[in-house]
Protein backbone atom coordinates (compact mmCIF):
# COMPACT_ATOMS: atom_id res chain seq x y z
CA UNK A 1 0.00 0.00 0.00
CA UNK A 2 1.49 3.52 -1.39
CA UNK A 3 0.55 6.69 1.25
CA UNK A 4 -1.43 7.99 -1.99
CA UNK A 5 -3.72 4.44 -2.02
CA UNK A 6 -4.22 4.99 1.99
CA UNK A 7 -8.33 5.83 2.68
CA UNK A 8 -9.46 6.50 5.56
CA UNK A 9 -11.97 4.35 7.31
CA UNK A 10 -15.37 5.92 7.53
CA UNK A 11 -16.87 3.46 9.76
CA UNK A 12 -16.44 4.45 13.21
CA UNK A 13 -15.09 1.86 15.61
CA UNK A 14 -17.33 2.78 18.72
CA UNK A 15 -16.05 0.01 20.97
CA UNK A 16 -12.11 0.30 20.56
CA UNK A 17 -10.44 2.85 23.16
CA UNK A 18 -8.10 5.77 22.02
CA UNK A 19 -5.61 4.33 23.86
CA UNK A 20 -4.48 0.59 23.86
CA UNK A 21 -3.18 -0.58 27.68
CA UNK A 22 0.59 -1.67 25.67
CA UNK A 23 -0.22 2.71 24.55
CA UNK A 24 -1.53 3.60 27.72
CA UNK A 25 2.16 2.52 29.59
CA UNK A 26 4.15 3.99 26.74
CA UNK A 27 3.10 7.55 28.01
CA UNK A 28 5.09 7.30 30.78
CA UNK A 29 8.18 6.93 28.70
CA UNK A 30 6.92 9.63 26.33
CA UNK A 31 6.36 12.62 29.18
CA UNK A 32 10.02 13.07 28.99
CA UNK A 33 11.96 12.55 26.30
CA UNK A 34 9.59 13.74 23.64
CA UNK A 35 8.17 17.43 22.76
CA UNK A 36 4.96 16.55 21.18
CA UNK A 37 2.85 13.08 20.72
CA UNK A 38 0.52 12.36 18.12
CA UNK A 39 -2.82 10.87 18.86
CA UNK A 40 -3.72 8.20 15.98
CA UNK A 41 -8.12 7.30 15.30
CA UNK A 42 -9.21 10.83 17.33
CA UNK A 43 -13.07 10.35 17.33
CA UNK A 44 -14.45 12.78 19.93
CA UNK A 45 -12.82 15.06 22.95
CA UNK A 46 -13.15 12.62 25.20
CA UNK A 47 -10.73 10.46 23.37
CA UNK A 48 -8.20 12.95 24.65
CA UNK A 49 -9.01 12.43 28.44
CA UNK A 50 -7.27 9.36 28.88
CA UNK A 51 -3.79 10.71 27.19
CA UNK A 52 -4.16 14.23 28.48
CA UNK A 53 -4.66 13.29 32.40
CA UNK A 54 -1.99 10.51 32.19
CA UNK A 55 0.67 13.09 30.85
CA UNK A 56 -1.07 15.99 33.63
CA UNK A 57 0.09 13.07 35.90
CA UNK A 58 3.41 11.93 35.26
CA UNK A 59 4.52 15.91 35.11
CA UNK A 60 3.95 16.42 31.13
CA UNK A 61 0.81 18.48 30.99
CA UNK A 62 3.21 21.05 28.57
CA UNK A 63 3.88 18.50 25.73
CA UNK A 64 1.80 18.92 22.59
CA UNK A 65 -0.91 16.77 21.50
CA UNK A 66 -0.84 16.14 17.70
CA UNK A 67 -4.56 14.75 17.01
CA UNK A 68 -4.62 12.58 14.04
CA UNK A 69 -7.90 13.04 11.80
CA UNK A 70 -8.52 9.70 10.44
CA UNK A 71 -11.70 9.23 9.85
CA UNK A 72 -15.54 10.73 9.41
CA UNK A 73 -16.75 11.01 12.98
CA UNK A 74 -13.59 12.76 14.08
CA UNK A 75 -13.85 15.36 10.76
CA UNK A 76 -17.48 15.87 12.05
CA UNK A 77 -16.00 16.67 15.49
CA UNK A 78 -13.38 18.77 14.51
CA UNK A 79 -14.80 21.72 16.31
CA UNK A 80 -15.06 19.93 19.42
CA UNK A 81 -11.80 18.47 19.40
CA UNK A 82 -10.27 21.58 18.51
CA UNK A 83 -12.25 23.58 21.72
CA UNK A 84 -10.69 20.52 23.83
CA UNK A 85 -7.41 20.53 22.64
CA UNK A 86 -7.27 24.26 23.71
CA UNK A 87 -8.00 23.66 27.45
CA UNK A 88 -4.86 22.32 27.57
CA UNK A 89 -2.23 23.73 24.92
CA UNK A 90 -0.06 23.05 22.74
CA UNK A 91 -2.07 21.34 20.25
CA UNK A 92 -1.65 20.59 16.79
CA UNK A 93 -3.91 18.81 13.88
CA UNK A 94 -3.03 16.28 11.16
CA UNK A 95 -5.70 14.94 8.84
CA UNK A 96 -5.88 12.13 6.40
CA UNK A 97 -6.23 13.55 2.45
CA UNK A 98 -7.38 16.96 3.58
CA UNK A 99 -5.85 20.36 4.15
CA UNK A 100 -6.72 22.00 7.76
CA UNK A 101 -6.36 25.42 8.15
CA UNK A 102 -8.23 27.08 11.50
CA UNK A 103 -7.89 30.75 11.50
CA UNK A 104 -6.96 32.33 15.22
CA UNK A 105 -9.70 34.37 14.93
CA UNK A 106 -12.27 31.56 14.25
CA UNK A 107 -10.42 29.48 17.31
CA UNK A 108 -10.73 32.53 19.55
CA UNK A 109 -14.20 32.93 18.71
CA UNK A 110 -15.13 29.16 18.88
CA UNK A 111 -13.50 29.31 22.47
CA UNK A 112 -15.66 32.09 23.57
CA UNK A 113 -19.05 31.55 22.16
CA UNK A 114 -19.02 27.94 21.55
CA UNK A 115 -19.56 28.84 17.58
CA UNK A 116 -16.94 28.99 15.27
CA UNK A 117 -17.09 32.68 13.22
CA UNK A 118 -17.20 33.41 9.67
CA UNK A 119 -13.79 36.14 9.97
Amino acid sequence: MTPSSYTPSPVPRPNVPALTPKELADVEFLADQVEMAGLSFVRRPDDMAQPGDRLHELGGGHLGIVLKIENRVAFENLPWLMLAGLRSPPIGVMAAHAPVIWATQVLEDMGATGIPSLA
